[in-house]
C-alpha cells in the first residue's frame, strides 16, 4: 500500500482553473486558453510518456498515431492525481507511488509535429514539460503544474495507477442515464392516448443538456476548450462521427436560434462540401441545446418531436463515437 505523500494535504481548492486560456491572447468563445509551450529544442528527439489521454487506446491518442514509430509499456515513480477527472502526475519523483503509460518514440523528423499536437491541446496552467528517467531512457512528459489548486488526490486505500478515459462518469454513467431515460420516454409514446406533457418535455431538455456536457467534456479534452461550440467542427471530422451520423440520421430540418433567429439546417446535403453538411448538421443540433439553455422552450408538438430525435440521433452518434475512440 503506497505511503503518504507531503504534498498530499496542499491540493484541494477551486476546481474552476483549469482550460481557460489562448496563447497569444486571442479570445476562443469566452476563453482565453494558452497552450502549453513544446518541449525544448533539445528534448524534441526525446521519447514522449503518455499517461492520460494520449496514451493508445484512449481520447486524443488518434491525434498523434501517425507519427509513431514504437510504443512501449512502462511506469514511473510518481504519483498520479486528478483535476476535474483530468490526470496529471505531481512534480516530486516519489518510490512509494507508481503511473503506468507508454514510452512513445516519435518517427525522425516528425517529432516536432507531435509534440506541437499535444501542447496545443493542453492548457499552460495545468501542465509544463519536464524530462525524467523512464527506467534507463529520458523521455519527456507533462508534469502536473500548480497542483496545490483544486487537485484531488486518490484514495490511499483505492490508489489506480492507470488511468483509463472511458471510466469517465460522463462517458459511462451518463450515457446509460440518458438511454434509461430516452427508453422511458419511447414506451409511454407507444400507448396511442400519448400526448406530450410537462414532464416529459423537462426530461428530455435535462438529458439532452446532459448529453451535451459529456460531448463538451470530450472535445474539450481531445483537442482544446474553446467555448462556444468551436470544437464541434473537430468534432464532426472524425470519421467516426460521419460515418454514425450516415447510419442515424435520416431527416431534414431548420431551427432557428432563439435570439438572433439564424437558420440552422440537419442533413442539408452539400456536394461540393460534404464536410459543410456535417458543420451545418452539428450546429443544428447545438442551437437545439442553446434555445434550451438560454430561454427554455414552450412545449409544442413540433419543439417534442425535434427534441426528441435530437436526443435519440445525437445520443446513438456519441455513442458510436466512443466506441470507435476507445478501442484505437
Amino acid at each position: 500500500m503506497p505511503s503518504s505523500n507531503p504534498n498530499r494535504g496542499r491540493r484541494r481548492g477551486n476546481t474552476n482553473q483549469s482550460r481557460t486560456n489562448n496563447s497569444n491572447g486571442r479570445r476562443n468563445g469566452d476563453n482565453d486558453y494558452i497552450p502549453v509551450n513544446p518541449p525544448k529544442q533539445g528534448n524534441i528527439a526525446l521519447p514522449f510518456f503518455a499517461y492520460g489521454i494520449f496514451k493508445p487506446g484512449q481520447l486524443a491518442y488518434s491525434r498523434i498515431s501517425e507519427f509513431v514509430q514504437n510504443k512501449y509499456p512502462d511506469s514511473i515513480p510518481y504519483e498520479m492525481s486528478y483535476r476535474d477527472g483530468v490526470p496529471l502526475i505531481l512534480p516530486d519523483e516519489d518510490t512509494n507511488f507508481f503511473t503506468q503509460g507508454y514510452l512513445i518514440y516519435f518517427k525522425e523528423g516528425q517529432e516536432r509535429e507531435a509534440y506541437d499536437i499535444i501542447s496545443e491541446t493542453e492548457p499552460i496552467n495545468l501542465y509544463e514539460w519536464k524530462k525524467i528517467k523512464v527506467g534507463n531512457n529520458e523521455a519527456n512528459v507533462l508534469m502536473g503544474k500548480n497542483v496545490e489548486k483544486g487537485c484531488s488526490p486518490q484514495n490511499k486505500m483505492e490508489y489506480n495507477p492507470n488511468y483509463e478515459g472511458q471510466n469517465d462518469p460522463f462517458f459511462k454513467e451518463a450515457i446509460k442515464l440518458i438511454e434509461r431515460n430516452l427508453n422511458k420516454i419511447k414506451v409511454k409514446e407507444k400507448d396511442k392516448n400519448y400526448c406530450p406533457n410537462v414532464n416529459d418535455f423537462f426530461t428530455l431538455e435535462m438529458n439532452y443538456m446532459l448529453l451535451w456536457s459529456a460531448i463538451e467534456r470530450y472535445s474539450s479534452l481531445k483537442y482544446k476548450f474553446q467555448g462556444k461550440g468551436e470544437n464541434n467542427k473537430d468534432f464532426v471530422k472524425e470519421d467516426s462521427f460521419q460515418k454514425a451520423f450516415k447510419k442515424y440520421v435520416h431527416r431534414t430540418d431548420t431551427v432557428h436560434n432563439a435570439e438572433k433567429l439564424y437558420p440552422k439546417t440537419l442533413n442539408s446535403p452539400n456536394n461540393r462540401n460534404h464536410i459543410l453538411c456535417y458543420i451545418n448538421s452539428i450546429q443544428y443540433y447545438y442551437t437545439v441545446r442553446s434555445n434550451v439553455v438560454h430561454r427554455g422552450k414552450m412545449i409544442n408538438m413540433e419543439d417534442y418531436n425535434r427534441l426528441r430525435l435530437s436526443l435519440e440521433e445525437l445520443l446513438l452518434i456519441f455513442t458510436d463515437v466512443l466506441k470507435d475512440t476507445f478501442e484505437e
